[in-house]
């Protein structure tokens, strides 16, 4: 959690600076990696901001690795002072990890066992004798 609040941090960050720039929405790339942090799941990183973001009453539409957040307001004037983040504490890791979707099964001309000939034993060739023919470029 700690490698994904440096992330939530760097986007804070954007969002300010946007917002400096009057305009209402941006959109953020989220790093597959931090030099000096802890490696970590983009997916998990990017429901992470995600949640902390929607919590907060941003509007944020993932396209991975992207994030676009909004923070325009409809019903009255564009507010161009986001909400703060940084008061926010940080949500548990969850104690359950998420369920993997279905394998999907090939068709039986894609699977791997029909990707190589079968060999017979006329027609392969020991070890030997392919690090003679590479060596020899026979």
């Amino acid at each position: 959690m700690k490698t994904y609040d440096v992330v939530l941090k760097r986007l804070e960050n954007r969002i300010v600076q946007t917002s400096n720039m009057d305009q209402y929405e941006c959109t953020f790339q989220v790093p597959s990696f931090i030099m000096g942090e802890p490696m970590f799941a983009l997916e998990d990183c990017m429901l992470y901001l995600y949640m902390k973001l929607h919590r907060n009453g941003y509007k944020v539409q993932m396209h991975p690795p992207n994030l676009h957040v909004s923070w325009r307001r409809y019903d009255d004037a564009p507010s161009s002072t986001p909400l703060p983040l940084s008061h926010i504490a940080p949500s548990p890791a969850p104690s359950v990890p998420l369920p993997l979707p279905a394998p999907v099964p090939l068709a039986p001309d894609l699977r791997m066992e029909n990707a190589w000939p079968k060999s017979s034993k006329k027609n392969s060739l020991s070890l030997e004798d392919l690090v003679y023919r590479r060596q020899h470029e026979i």
